[in-house]
């Protein structure tokens, strides 16, 4: 049986925007953690540096990542299968007072 990989659209925010150059970018990815992943490759280290931290993790209770209307909290929910049409926001944490 071939599975096909959905197709995702990806919404960037804040730093992650800058970096990148652009708002929205549209993967084809099986999970979430594999999306992550083209996105580092698309976008390069600095990227990877904004995102990453040196063990490859995102730290959750900065970062919120969206699944459609669901804040993923986990590394477990960076798992989650994905479905044509899904939208994954993620934003970076805000600093400032």
């Amino acid at each position: 049986m071939i599975v096909n990989m959905a197709q995702v659209v990806v919404r960037l925010h804040l730093a992650l925007r800058a970096i990148a150059g652009e708002n929205e970018t549209h993967l084809e990815a099986d999970d979430v953690r594999e999306t992550l992943d083209k996105l580092v490759g698309k976008y390069g280290v600095e990227f990877r540096g904004s995102l990453f931290d040196i063990h490859n993790q995102i730290d959750l209770r900065f970062y919120r990542i969206f699944l459609n209307k669901e804040v993923l909290t986990t590394e477990e929910d960076l798992g989650k299968q994905l479905h044509d049409g899904d939208v994954l926001q993620i934003f970076p944490p805000v600093v400032g007072g």
